[in-house]
């Protein structure tokens, strides 16, 4: 119950409880002085002389009563002043306050040391020198200093002028100043000098314009996104490594990209969204030339980007953002794909070279060993009839054997000039098959084997094609077919399909792995290492048919099994010329 009591008494204003205490006193005073003074003195003289200074004591009791009152509303009155004053003066803009006609009535430090030193600038006068012209000291006093204006506060941005008569931009806030009745006494103003604040704003739209030009023309593909994975900021080539036509229609989250578009690692696994590069960067990871292969789910388009990628943290160390940078490397990973097999190939290919040199050194030096030695016996005086025929053919055929060696090195010579000419003639060829099947009868035959040739011998097919080149395709598909078959047999027919004819020659010999199938039509390949030890040869005769197939307009193709034996066919135009 006491505390409401305290609490009203302590809300009744000060004035009021002056002008009761006074009251009160008064009226005891009247009531209850004379009869105390009577009860008290009984000398009619004595009580005369009090009674003539009882309005001296009665002063002199209310003064003293009146004096305590006041000096605790004095010392509170104080302290409210130094409240004011300290926080007047602590504000970090300048506060200005004036009366109803602009004159100044306070101002703080920040205010005084800004405007005060002006000759021109003192308390209880106009504010007129502060501003940059008068024109804009009028505007504001039409602004603010309207008594029929209802707005008590306004906001706006007007130059002001300093005491080193600088010119400056100031943001105001001005609020009207009213009594305890609710009169309007002046107003309140704070100015915070935008000097600052806009050379920064300058500065930093200056450095936006460089990023966004330095942006611009990058190749790369620049992005900056904020914590939250959002793209605040990226460049034209943003959209050009993500295949989009232009950056309008980029997503602008990381997670509407991860709709559109799937990222694989290294091995070819599809990627978590915390190995995304952004993701890692905002985990405080940073990378460097970081590849990955990604692929627009829309369109299937597939590409190699090489990623860099950092968080952006604040004064703090807080992660606020990332700034990734990204590479389509498409083309160079190709490329060094292809150099690499390049070099692969240049390697094997003088490898191949070796041995090739080494097999054509074994392939010579047999039949030139076989002619210089059975011609010594030749010169022998008394060698008989029977032997001279048998040396003069092993003669003969080791010749035959040397020329074609060297006809197959020569002819890989001019093709890798690439100078080769074709003369195109009407060619028999049902007459060079059976030319063919007559040389190579004897040589299958000779090895326990079968040649078969399933044409119509009676029936001549005529082609317009270079009969040289032809009948070379033919006899080393045949050669190889009897070289490499011990059992069973070798077939060569043809086969018309429409504007091609198709010769196929088929044998039951060792076959071919199926591992050197893409490499069987390369210079110096026969195989295996196994294959040229045992069966020798120079590993040009398939390389040379291939190139005289395509001379021809034609292709060549083989299957094989590799122990059960191969299939070899060669197409040419079928060009009839009778």
């Amino acid at each position: 119950m006491v505390t409401p009591i305290r609490i009203y008494l302590k809300s009744i204003k000060f004035e009021y409880k002056i002008s009761f205490t006074y009251l009160v006193v008064g009226i005891l005073w009247i009531l209850f002085s004379d009869k105390i003074l009577n009860s008290a003195i009984s000398d009619t003289q004595l009580l005369a002389s009090i009674q003539t200074y009882k309005g001296i004591f009665y002063i002199f009791m209310t003064t003293f009563l009146l004096f305590f009152l006041v000096k605790g509303h004095i010392e509170k009155i104080k302290n409210q002043q130094i409240l004011f004053k300290t926080v007047f003066d602590t504000i970090p803009e300048s506060v200005v306050i004036t009366n109803i006609d602009r004159e100044l009535i306070m101002v703080n430090k920040v205010a005084s040391h800004k405007f005060a030193d002006s000759t021109n600038v003192h308390i209880g006068h106009k504010t007129t020198p502060f501003y940059e012209s008068k024109d804009e000291y009028e505007r504001v006093g039409n602004l603010v200093f309207n008594k029929f204006s209802k707005n008590q506060v306004s906001s706006y941005t007007i130059n002001y002028r300093d005491k080193n008569n600088q010119i400056f931009p100031g943001e105001t806030f001005s609020a009207k100043l009213f009594d305890s009745k609710g009169k309007w006494i002046g107003n309140l103003a704070v100015i915070r000098d935008l000097t600052e604040k806009n050379k920064v704003a300058n500065e930093l739209k200056e450095s936006q314009a460089k990023l966004n030009t330095a942006l611009k023309n990058m190749t790369d593909a620049v992005y900056i996104s904020d914590s939250d994975g959002v793209f605040i900021n990226f460049n034209d080539s943003f959209a050009t490594f993500h295949k989009f036509k232009n950056v309008d229609d980029c997503p602008k989250k990381l997670d509407d990209f991860a709709e559109l578009i799937e990222i694989y690692l290294p091995d070819d696994t599809l990627a978590p969204a915390e190995k995304y590069p952004i993701r890692r960067a905002l985990n405080g990871e940073t990378g460097s030339n970081e590849e990955f292969k990604l692929k627009r789910i829309d369109t299937n388009e597939v590409w190699i980007g090489s990623y860099s990628f950092a968080p952006i943290k604040n004064n703090n160390g807080d992660i606020i953002g990332t700034v990734t940078i990204a590479r389509d490397v498409t083309k160079q990973k190709h490329a060094q794909i292809e150099l690499i097999k390049a070099k692969e190939k240049a390697e094997e290919s003088d490898r191949m070279k070796t041995v090739f040199l080494q097999n054509v050194s074994h392939e010579i030096r047999t039949p030139l060993n076989a002619i210089i030695g059975f011609s010594e016996l030749l010169c022998e005086d008394d060698l008989a009839e029977e032997k001279q025929k048998e040396f003069k053919n092993i003669i003969l055929s080791s010749s035959h054997h040397l020329l074609g060696i060297v006809s197959d090195i020569l002819t890989a010579s001019v093709l890798l000039t690439e100078k080769v000419n074709t003369t195109m003639t009407s060619v028999n060829v049902t007459l060079i098959i059976k030319e063919l099947k007559s040389i190579f009868e004897n040589k299958a035959s000779s090895k326990g084997i079968t040649l078969r040739i399933d044409i119509d011998e009676n029936h001549d097919v005529y082609v317009i094609t270079d009969e040289t080149k032809f009948r070379q395709i033919l006899t080393n598909l045949l050669s190889n077919a009897i070289k490499f078959t011990n059992k069973g047999g070798v077939l060569l027919d043809y086969i018309i399909k429409g504007d091609v004819i198709e010769f196929r020659v088929k044998d039951s010999g060792i076959g071919i792995n199926n591992d050197l199938h893409h490499k069987i039509f390369e210079r110096f390949h026969q195989g295996d290492d196994d294959t040229s030890i045992h069966y020798g040869g120079t590993g040009l005769g398939l390389s040379i048919s291939k190139e005289f197939a395509e001379l021809l307009g034609g292709t060549i193709e083989m299957e094989s099994v590799e122990d059960y034996g191969s299939k070899f066919y060669f197409t040419i135009p079928f060009i009839q010329s009778k």
